[in-house]
């Protein structure tokens, strides 16, 4: 017997201090870390924008929400839960975490001389890194896999490799059809698939393959949304930065009199000029 009572949404998010993951503490460490890194930087008088803020935030609540309420002891029993809490820690938290920019700030909060010089060379290390069971490991692979996608699309901070928009397109849409692809799945198996959520307690009359196919409408409902909003992030990025690239370029043609364009049509005159027959 697990203790728990029938699966409702009250009591799913109902605080569990009995067993407490250690992504608990993870998410309440780096939120303290974050909001103190956050006025150190405006009290040397730089400004650091609200959003990035209120993103990381956002991330570290979730983390605590899904693993230090009952939603954790419930994602053992039940596979919609399980998908709901993985999602959530593979899709909804790693785009928020990104978009706070803790790479930056940490960079701009922490001394270059001291031990702080340390600091950021650990950290920078970590960067340049490439990077048994257990439901706590699994939900770090979750946390961790979402972290390694979005870093290169959303991360503003200093990364070891930095790909083209290009790049970071394609990368967006071959994930995005995943979910659609396992949601329909889950949905349109005919016995269950994984034998782990089977034999749910039989006073909470679960019917398993309804709870499947309540899992695989998640995996597409729940995770193409967080997708489509990552696109609109980078694509209005993409269309910035070109903006800026062209506009840096109008001023450096206005400097230098667009010197790559004229050197160009003297190249395509020398052409002209030599196929041209001599005249008599």
């Amino acid at each position: 017997m697990n203790g728990l009572a029938p699966p409702s949404i009250g009591q799913m998010l109902t605080w569990d201090s009995s067993s407490l993951s250690p992504l608990v503490l993870m998410g309440a460490v780096l939120a303290l870390w974050y909001w103190w890194s956050m006025h150190r930087v405006r009290a040397r008088g730089r400004l650091w924008p609200w959003y990035r803020t209120a993103c990381f935030l956002a991330g570290c609540l979730l983390l605590i929400a899904v693993t230090g309420s009952k939603v954790e002891s419930y994602g053992n029993e039940l596979f919609s839960v399980w998908m709901f809490q993985h999602l959530t820690l593979s899709m909804a938290i790693p785009p928020l975490w990104v978009l706070g920019s803790p790479g930056l700030l940490l960079l701009r909060s922490t001394s270059h001389r001291g031990p702080g010089r340390n600091v950021l060379a650990l950290a920078l290390s970590a960067l340049r890194s490439r990077p048994a069971a257990g439901h706590v490991l699994l939900e770090i692979f979750f946390l961790t896999s979402g972290l390694l996608f979005i870093m290169p699309v959303l991360a503003t901070g200093p990364l070891p490799v930095r790909q083209s928009y290009l790049g970071r397109c394609f990368d967006l849409f071959v994930e995005m059809p995943l979910h659609v692809f396992i949601g329909v799945v889950l949905m349109m198996a005919t016995k269950p698939l994984l034998t782990t959520f089977v034999n749910p307690p039989p006073e909470w009359g679960v019917d398993v393959m309804q709870d499947q196919q309540l899992a695989g409408a998640l995996a597409w409902s729940y995770g193409e949304p967080v997708a489509l909003v990552v696109v609109v992030i980078f694509a209005m990025r993409w269309n910035r930065d070109d903006k800026r690239m062209n506009a840096a370029q109008d001023r450096r043609a206005e400097i230098d009199g667009d010197s790559d364009l004229e050197a160009y049509n003297n190249f395509l005159r020398s052409l002209s000029a030599a196929e041209r027959p001599e005249t008599r």
